[in-house]
């Protein structure tokens, strides 16, 4: 028995979906708080079946970018993850005189002492 390529797997078109959708979230297409269009209409627009695009919204769901709120619709997160991600990019000597300098120190301690699942600090430096 073979496998339909549009439904499974990395490339397919529940994956497709779901990546469009949060494409469209962090442009602003559908902004926090906001009811996305109903599984039917997206059905169309991407050719698919309600299974792909349920498939799609559980990723999403699981990814904190939507909600369900049953019968009234699904719903942009008011805070989605593509919002609450940062990154603190330092010099590439930093770790040469971090210890000395207590701003930079302080920042490191307090990004990597930050565990919330809806934020995220990424420390960088720069060559």
């Amino acid at each position: 028995m073979t496998k339909n390529k549009n439904r499974l797997g990395p490339n397919g078109k529940q994956t497709k979906i779901s990546l469009k959708i949060r494409r469209d979230i962090r442009n602003g297409i559908y902004v926090p708080g906001e009811k996305l269009p109903p599984r039917t209409e997206l059905e169309q627009r991407y050719e698919s079946s309600t299974v792909t695009v349920q498939k799609a919204f559980d990723k999403l769901k699981e990814d904190g970018y939507i909600y369900s709120d049953g019968p009234k619709g699904t719903f942009v997160s008011e805070n989605p993850l593509c919002f609450s991600n940062y990154a603190i990019v330092f010099p590439h000597h930093l770790k040469e005189y971090a210890s000395e300098v207590s701003f930079y120190r302080e920042l490191i301690e307090l990004s990597q002492s930050i565990k919330k699942p809806d934020c995220c600090f990424t420390i960088y430096t720069r060559a």
